[in-house]
């Protein structure tokens, strides 16, 4: 059985007469796909499939772009590279046109008058694709300053456990305890750039890896003297905190 990758779609293959797109296996198609269906909980894989009721014509090589959200700003076209003969104009014909040339006119005064439900459809896609594009300038932004950190360790549980020592589970508990409680920094130095989770990685990181002050530096993009001050007094913070908890 095969469930339908797009949001607030409920198709499966057992259920529905509708074909199964696989997602494709080049990254750059993938991603394309990936980013008209908007779904930002999972990145899709080759093997996640699509039905075809999103597609143009339930064609695959259309790309998905009918979804819940945009299905009534689709309009269906006809292709207007027909050929036919040349006809004789008669009066009748000139009528026919004049008439359909005032409905137009009619028709614009009115659209003019009050906003079509497409139109209030477009701005509000549009709105969302804004958006959208702002957070991921702001992430690539934050990426490209912290391009090692709690962000690239947190899916990847071995890795965590590698460079910490402890499980994820664990290491979110002790984040949680220490968000609790004030942190007295050396010389009343002020933390402005590490979030508190980076802080405690790179305390657990010195103690696990005894990784050289230079090491860490470059690895969170600072200075030695910056991961000086978090890493003494994380470890006191801790000790504190497990010794008021522990009986």
């Amino acid at each position: 059985m095969v469930q339908c990758w797009v949001p607030l779609c409920s198709h499966i293959s057992n259920r529905e007469n509708c074909k199964f797109f696989r997602f494709p296996a080049n990254d750059v198609e993938r991603k394309i796909w990936a980013k008209s269906v908007r779904r930002a909980d999972v990145v899709p894989n080759k093997n996640n499939k699509i039905c075809s009721c999103h597609f143009k014509e339930g064609l695959r090589e259309n790309g998905p772009s009918i979804f819940e959200w945009n299905k009534n700003v689709h309009f269906s076209f006809e292709s207007p590279e027909k050929h036919f003969k040349r006809k004789k104009v008669t009066e009748r014909d000139v009528e026919c046109t004049s008439s359909i040339v005032d409905d137009v006119n009619t028709l614009e005064k009115e659209s003019t008058l009050e906003p079509s439900k497409n139109s209030i459809s477009d701005k509000v896609e549009i709105y969302f694709l804004q958006k959208e594009n702002e957070d991921l300038k702001k992430q690539t932004s934050f990426l490209k300053r912290h391009p090692f950190g709690y962000h690239s360790l947190e899916s990847d549980d071995k890795m965590f456990e590698f460079y910490c020592g402890i499980s994820k589970a664990m290491f979110d508990i002790i984040v949680d305890l220490c968000s609790k409680v004030f942190i007295n920094y050396y010389y009343g130095w002020v933390v402005e750039k590490f979030s508190l989770k980076d802080q405690i990685l790179m305390t657990f990181i010195k103690l696990r890896l005894n990784l050289a002050y230079p090491d860490l530096a470059f690895r969170f993009n600072t200075t030695p003297i910056d991961n000086l001050s978090p890493a003494l007094w994380i470890v006191s913070t801790i000790f504190k905190i497990f010794e008021s908890e522990l009986p």
